[in-house]
């Protein structure tokens, strides 16, 4: 389980989970919060869009497994979930409405739980759809209007809700069938997912088959975010890269000076929302803020290990 990066306003948080606590840490005020619910190893860890929610869930699937909603400016409790049949969180990720979150288990079927709430409080929480995934590893979820996406080792499948979750295979290139498709980004009405070979694989999510393959990266690509300029793409080997939405071609990239996995970004934008300010990249130990504007790359923070961990 990976640290992620988290805009708040024009601040940036950190929120990394170690052991069984999950640490919101305030860079710019050197403050750290805590939620501290969970009773086990935490497994994944899912933002709203708004980034006004959390989830976080379990990994441990030797006793009963949870969610929780909160708050991460309060780390304060919102909701809890749970099922008999939940083992284990791997994956987690809100709609964009912010009104159902996806689950992905650990277990060998890695089961699939979709939660929703009617008024957008998650007071109201129920389970909405649930299936089993299948046998292969699942890396990522992404939601569109109408389905669930999911993805990862020679698999992306597309699940509508009605009435249930049922599955449609996307067609998988004779090219990339024995990659791993890592991560995912909705961008236009496009899905771009980055595989473990360093490319781009392009989704036409109506035909569910690919519309393009690009080689990105020479290295694993680890994490995608959307951006007014198109989408961001964090590697392997530590680099970060901004491709234009139209024709993919690379618009600028920034070595933050690290070897080690970019594994989560996120954005500021400018005040006109029409552009990217600011990008916050995290690695295993690191936090590093970009400039898009001036090019330069400062270490914002440096994660703590578990040890270091400590409330206010």
């Amino acid at each position: 389980m990976y640290p992620s990066a988290l805009y708040v306003s024009s601040d940036y948080q950190i929120m990394y989970p170690t052991s069984g606590v999950c640490a919101v840490l305030d860079v710019k005020r050197n403050t750290q919060n805590l939620f501290q619910r969970h009773d086990s190893q935490i497994g994944a860890v899912a933002t709203s869009t708004s980034r006004q929610l959390v989830a976080s869930g379990d990994s441990c699937s030797d006793f009963p497994t949870k969610i929780w909603i909160w708050d991460p400016q309060t780390c304060t409790e919102i909701a809890s979930l749970s099922d008999s049949r939940l083992r284990g969180v791997s994956v987690l990720a809100f709609s964009p409405d912010e009104k159902k979150l996806a689950c992905i288990c650990s277990d060998e079927n890695h089961r699939i739980f979709v939660w929703s709430t009617f008024d957008g409080s998650w007071s109201d929480a129920y389970l909405s759809a649930y299936s089993l995934g299948g046998h292969e590893q699942i890396s990522f979820v992404q939601f569109t209007q109408t389905q669930l996406i999911t993805g990862g080792r020679k698999n992306l499948n597309f699940w509508s809700f009605a009435p249930n979750l049922s599955l449609s295979k996307g067609v998988v290139s004779t090219q990339n069938r024995d990659d791993t498709l890592l991560c995912g980004a909705m961008m236009e009405g496009k899905l771009i997912t980055g595989t473990s070979e360093g490319s781009f694989v392009v989704w036409n999510l109506t035909e569910k088959k690919i519309i393009r393959e690009l080689k990105a990266h020479n290295r694993r690509v680890t994490t995608l975010c959307a951006c007014p300029e198109g989408i961001i793409s964090g590697c392997s080997d530590g680099s970060i890269t901004i491709w234009s939405s139209d024709t993919f071609q690379k618009k600028r990239s920034f070595d933050v000076g690290t070897t080690s996995a970019i594994h989560s970004l996120d954005i500021c934008l400018h005040s006109n929302g029409l552009s990217t300010m600011k990008i916050l990249a995290v690695s295993d130990s690191n936090c590093f803020v970009v400039s898009c504007i001036t090019g330069n790359v400062t270490s914002a923070a440096k994660i703590p290990t578990a040890g270091e961990v400590s409330s206010c």
